[in-house]
């Protein structure tokens, strides 16, 4: 096993054994997976390379398989190869890959942006409604591809969704709603096969899209952090996505992102029944779990709507459901 690279000594010490030039070395603390630093070139571009470990860089303790960022480069080789414009394109794409070893376990990206979407969003110049509608169209199109094409495949991301949504019934017990309702949602959601209809994400948050360092009000989106890159059913990434959206317009105020990414979504790819009813689970168990978390706090009296939610997706009351925080996807 290559030895780990944890200090900013040990990664300047393979940037000179590989002979990636540089003026500059600078740990990042964003993320809490991977090694990561800030890398400055003698032209003066920047770069993002990071370093899995076999464990969380946060809790040691926690296991990790290593060769999670084989999964990244391959996804982003893949998507960079089938020349869609839609995925690749000026307004919204992957980042391309500067630099891979699959036996030390690094990868070197371009810093294609200062801020992610969730640093971003208050920032009145940015046209939230165009950049969620692009947002929508790229998930879609992904989600369009075929299951067979070898984007990547790791299927440990299902665990650590579900060891976060796990916690659903205890959290509706401690706040005096019936438990009994997110084990059904968890039973829906997790239990029996997955449909294995496309290709995943598998963690498409708002924290993993970049905005790049440009003037106007649609400045091109970066989608990173392909590591856990699988096959399954695409509603899983839409539910997420969607519940981190209205925490954080719930938060600082509605902006049009949600509507115009669940519009845009399901214009490109239109939903069915019983992917419709998972995406609104997937978004209700999301908002209904962090709103009781520090990160989103202020949202926690929002948690008679959310087990409002869970229910009528349990009941199947799509008449309800259309009058709904995601109501877009049950209105076509």
């Amino acid at each position: 096993m290559a030895p780990e690279i944890t200090t900013t000594i040990q990664m300047e010490e393979y940037l000179n054994l590989h002979s990636i030039s540089h003026t500059s070395i600078d740990p990042l603390t964003a993320g809490g997976t991977n090694y990561s630093w800030m890398i400055t070139a003698p032209d003066s571009s920047k770069s993002i390379v990071k370093h899995a470990t076999p464990h969380l860089k946060i809790l040691p303790h926690v296991s990790l398989p290593i060769e999670r960022l084989e999964y990244e480069a391959n996804a982003i080789s893949t998507l960079s190869g089938l020349s869609l414009r839609s995925l690749t394109g000026d307004h919204i794409g992957v980042p391309t890959i500067l630099h891979f070893n699959p036996k030390a376990h690094v990868l070197q990206i371009p810093n294609v942006g200062s801020r992610n979407l969730v640093e971003a969003f208050t920032s009145p110049e940015l046209d939230m409604t165009l950049l969620g509608a692009r947002i929508g169209k790229f998930l879609a199109d992904l989600h369009s591809l075929p299951a067979e094409l070898k984007v990547g495949n790791n299927q440990l991301v299902k665990l650590a969704t579900q060891h976060c949504t796990q916690h659903l019934p205890r959290v509706l017990r401690e706040r005096g709603y019936d438990d009994t309702v997110g084990a059904r949602i968890l039973d829906m959601l997790f239990d029996g096969q997955e449909d294995v209809s496309c290709q995943c994400h598998g963690d498409f948050l708002h924290s993993n899209i970049v905005v790049a360092d440009s003037e106007g009000p649609s400045p091109k989106l970066t989608v990173i952090d392909w590591e856990w890159t699988r096959r399954g059913n695409g509603v899983l990434d839409v539910g997420l996505f969607a519940g981190e959206i209205w925490l954080m317009e719930y938060a600082h105020g509605k902006r049009g992102l949600l509507g115009a990414f669940l519009a845009a979504y399901v214009e490109t790819r239109p939903l069915d029944s019983r992917d419709k009813l998972l995406a609104a689970a997937r978004f209700a168990a999301h908002i209904t779990y962090w709103a009781t978390q520090v990160k989103w706090k202020e949202a926690e009296h929002s948690l008679d709507m959310s087990y409002r939610l869970l229910q009528k997706v349990l009941e199947r009351d799509i008449l309800w459901l259309r009058d709904s925080p995601i109501k877009r996807i049950f209105l076509d």
